[in-house]
C-alpha cells in the first residue's frame, strides 16, 4: 500500500485494475486525502452506484457521474435527471472537489 501512495505522490495518477468489486471502497478510503481529489472510474456501470454509496458511507465526498441513458445517435435525448446529475458532478470536478 505504501508503494501505491508513493506512486500517487510522484505521478498524481495511478491505474489499478483487477480488483474485486468489494475492494474498491476500502482502497479508495485508504488512499483518499482531503487536499487532493481522487477520481475513481468504475470498471462497469453496475458497480458505480453501489461504489458511490459505499464511499459515502465511509465518509468520503463521493459523487456519481452517471452514464447516458440513451444510445449514441438515438433520436431521443438523455433524461433531464441524467443531464442534471452529470452537470452537477462535472461542476464539482472542475472546481477540484
Amino acid at each position: 500500500m505504501e508503494n501505491l501512495r508513493a506512486a500517487l505522490k510522484l505521478n498524481n495518477q495511478v491505474s489499478i485494475g483487477g480488483l474485486a468489486s468489494a475492494a474498491w471502497a476500502p482502497l479508495a478510503a485508504h488512499l483518499y486525502q482531503p487536499t487532493q481529489p481522487l477520481l475513481i472510474i468504475a470498471p462497469d456501470a453496475a458497480l458505480a452506484p453501489p461504489l458511490t454509496n459505499a464511499l459515502q458511507a465511509l465518509g468520503l465526498p463521493a459523487q456519481l457521474f452517471p452514464g447516458w441513458d440513451v444510445q449514441p445517435y438515438d433520436r431521443l435525448g438523455p433524461s433531464p435527471h441524467i443531464q442534471g446529475a452529470r452537470a452537477a458532478t462535472a461542476q464539482l470536478l472542475s472546481a477540484g472537489q
